[in-house]
């Protein structure tokens, strides 16, 4: 995903203090570019995806992401 590692860098590698505060944050009707290489085509509809870090029983950073498919506008 190279927007998420765009945004975050190396930051989640680094093994310091996590940078951004612990809490749920929202983001209505923000258009993102999810590029995902050697991908077709990703159909209309609602999807749900978790990114999970860590190791062991040791959880370093979880990220949940709902969002809509839909057609582009020309």
């Amino acid at each position: 995903m190279p927007l998420f590692h765009a945004i975050f860098g190396d930051e989640l590698t680094d093994r310091k203090e996590c940078f951004v505060p612990a809490g749920s944050y929202t983001c209505l009707n923000e258009p993102v570019n999810w590029t995902f290489p050697k991908f077709p085509v990703l159909p209309y509809g609602f999807y749900r995806f978790a990114l999970l870090l860590g190791t062991g029983d040791e959880t370093y950073f979880c990220h949940y992401t709902e969002g809509h498919s839909v057609p582009r506008r020309i």
